[in-house]
């Protein structure tokens, strides 16, 4: 059995059961790029992986996608997986870079900026974190927690700010006529969400404040409501040119 995940520290909570994989001989995770998961499960050398609604979608003409219904990822207001950092002192925004450009939900920070700001901006790649790229370029979206005393935005809060929906980020995604018994079994087992199935998110800070700590959550879990999410978020990549058509949610065992 082999799976494919991205390489980010805050989505671990689905795939880093060690008691479970350590002691498991049929099974290897590849921890890859996040753009890459969905190369992997495209060229069948890996049996599923947790993709974005941008992986399972670019899929559309070339693939016959199924979505897992166990766990999965979304988010509701702030939750401080990217921020959207702002050089001080600017007129106007029209340089933006990210040190992961192709991540998904660092794009969604990109079409933020054009859809609730007006700031049509090119993403580009740029090495460093937050200073580095603020040094040359106008704003830099970035996997790193913003507080509400900087000069930045949350992407998830921004996100249902405009849109009042949850912002899914991640399913598990495998071919049509994959073998499921196990396959469920091993997804289920490799998680360590427990039973929370929600988690509440509080902004922290190491300072007094006079202004109220952001909250959100973050859902580890498929659900009817994810779905009709991640079904317009679809939609709303295929308005924003990410596919020649709109991807049809089709999930395993029922479509």
């Amino acid at each position: 059995m082999k799976l494919a995940v991205p390489n980010i520290i805050a989505y671990e909570k689905l795939f880093n059961n060690s008691d479970f994989i350590d002691n498991v001989k049929d099974l290897q995770i590849f921890k890859v790029n996040e753009e890459d998961t969905y190369k992997l499960l495209l060229a069948k050398k890996v049996d599923a992986a947790l993709l974005s609604p941008l992986g399972y979608g670019l899929g559309v003409d070339k693939a016959d996608f199924r979505i897992i219904p166990e766990t999965a990822l979304s988010t509701v207001d702030y939750t401080g997986l990217a921020s959207i950092f702002f050089r001080q002192g600017l007129q106007e925004i029209s340089k933006v870079a990210s040190n992961r450009p192709n991540d998904y939900l660092i794009k969604i920070g990109g079409i933020l900026l054009a859809e609730k700001y007006g700031f049509d901006v090119e993403l580009f790649e740029a090495d460093g974190g937050k200073n580095d790229i603020l040094k040359k370029f106008d704003a830099a979206i970035i996997r790193e927690q913003s507080h509400a005393a900087d000069n930045a935005l949350d992407v998830s809060d921004e996100w249902f700010d405009m849109y009042e929906m949850p912002l899914p980020l991640l399913a598990w995604v495998t071919w049509q006529d994959a073998t499921p018994e196990k396959l469920i079994q091993y997804i289920r087992n490799i998680a360590t969400i427990g039973e929370g199935k929600e988690e509440n998110i509080i902004e922290t800070s190491s300072a007094k404040t006079d202004y109220n700590l952001r909250e959100g959550q973050l859902f580890w879990s498929w659900t009817e409501e994810v779905e009709k999410a991640f079904e317009q978020m679809l939609q709303f990549l295929y308005f924003h040119q990410f596919f020649s058509h709109i991807p049809a949610i089709k999930v395993f065992g029922r479509d």
